[in-house]
């Protein structure tokens, strides 16, 4: 679907005279009406999303139409290509037409692998410095209240040692 911002519209109304009136000439011709004059109206509007949602859903049911047709002549080729090749198809048992065994694309049961159990060095990796670890977490909030300890640190030692910073007296 092609979005626009604003869609443009020209739309030509014909303006008539009245044909009750009597032309100025006194004969009242009530078979052909001439337009006076033409006016073109040139209209600019924005969709509203309820009206692009609704346009989408058109489009939506017209294509889901299609893939049903689609889908419905699939299976019909297909049960005709099942009916006609089933009597000279080779068989896997070897005793229809052919010799020939043919081997699933996919081997059955590919998605149902087992899963590795971790192993020893995996498990002590991930009980001790691995990203869910205590340790690391631990380490992680030591590094983030270390500004707080640096600062507190600093603070007492001003308050009880300041004296051993302040500048000898002028000589």
């Amino acid at each position: 679907m092609e979005e626009k911002d604003e869609y443009v519209t020209e739309v030509p109304i014909a303006i008539v005279a009245d044909p009750t009136e009597k032309p100025a000439d006194g004969v009242a011709t009530a078979e052909v009406v001439l337009p006076v004059c033409t006016v073109t109206l040139k209209i600019t509007y924005k969709p509203s999303p309820k009206d692009q949602r609704e346009e989408l859903y058109e489009i939506l049911n017209k294509i889901s139409q299609r893939k049903a047709t689609a889908l419905e002549n699939l299976r019909k080729i297909s049960m005709a290509v099942a009916r006609a090749g089933g009597d000279s198809s080779p068989s896997k048992d070897g005793g229809g037409g052919g010799s020939m065994v043919t081997k699933p694309s996919v081997k059955p049961g590919f998605l149902n692998k087992k899963k590795n159990e971790p192993t020893r060095l995996e498990k002590l990796y991930e009980s001790t410095i691995g990203p869910d670890a205590l340790l690391r977490k631990g380490l992680g909030i030591v590094l983030v209240a270390r500004n707080y300890i640096i600062f507190f640190g600093a603070i007492t030692i001003f308050h009880f040692k300041g004296q051993m910073l302040a500048l000898p007296p002028p000589v």
